[in-house]
């Protein structure tokens, strides 16, 4: 007999762990990569019953954002070279682009609050 299912390859494991890290929130800040209207990076600061909050890089700046716990299912974790993204270089990325494009007092809050 034969076996009919496919191995999975090094990068699909590697994609697979990252998913189940990401599913084990635990109260971390994760960085997300978010399909609202068109994707977008985001860190999730919390999550709660209902909600989840988003801490979201848009064309308007940096602000903090809320959403339903649903749209869970149109992210995905973040990774750098093969690795889950760095929260202390995605939150000076994220510092560095507030002061050009401008930040709310919400967001940089959450932001100091993640490099502490």
């Amino acid at each position: 007999m034969r076996d009919t299912e496919k191995k999975p390859t090094c990068e699909e494991m590697r994609c697979l762990e990252a998913q189940a890290q990401f599913d084990l929130f635990e109260g971390r800040m994760i960085p997300v990569h978010w399909y609202d209207t068109q994707w977008r990076t985001a860190i999730i600061t919390k999550e709660g019953r209902k909600f989840i909050f988003l801490l979201v890089l848009d064309n308007g700046g940096v602000h903090l954002r809320r959403v339903e716990k649903s749209e869970r299912r149109n992210m995905m974790p973040l990774m750098y070279k093969e690795k889950p993204y760095p929260i202390k270089r995605m939150v000076r990325k994220y510092r560095q682009f507030g002061k050009h494009y401008g930040i709310t007092k919400g967001a940089y809050r959450a932001l100091v609050e993640a490099s502490l």
